[in-house]
């Protein structure tokens, strides 16, 4: 996963669609309440492209050097990377794979489900 995140921070579309199937589905979840993708999104290069440009305007809402932090979990046995700003439960990314690829990233943003999941992971989404 730290490769695959260091080429979305890189800015590098072809070490990133490398990581991803062919097919990949990128889904999110704001439950009505915050901002996310409407429709899912599919393929490597499209769902490459929207992983960076969402990437690219985490700086704009608040580029404070420590308001983001990224942390890597496992999520219902699943692969996970857990975005919080300024402490703050933000994004889970949760990432279905094959035996070398990404197939599938649900991104989570809905406040409730968040919720739920900072409170039954303990501290540390806490902090």
């Amino acid at each position: 996963m730290l490769k695959f995140f260091d080429a979305v921070r890189g800015g590098d579309l072809a070490s990133l669609e490398q990581y991803l199937a062919a097919d990949v589905s990128f889904t999110s979840d704001g439950g009505g309440k915050v901002p996310a993708a409407t429709r899912p999104v599919f393929g490597a290069s499209p769902v490459a492209r929207l992983l960076m440009g969402l990437w690219q305007k985490v700086p704009e809402i608040d580029p404070a050097p420590d308001a983001w932090r990224l942390e890597y979990a496992d999520i219902n046995g699943e692969a996970a990377a857990v975005l919080y700003h300024r402490a703050k439960l933000e994004t889970v990314f949760v990432f279905s794979v094959d035996a070398d690829r990404i197939t599938t990233i649900r991104a989570v943003r809905n406040p409730d489900k968040l919720a739920w999941l900072a409170a039954h992971t303990g501290p540390q989404a806490e902090s």
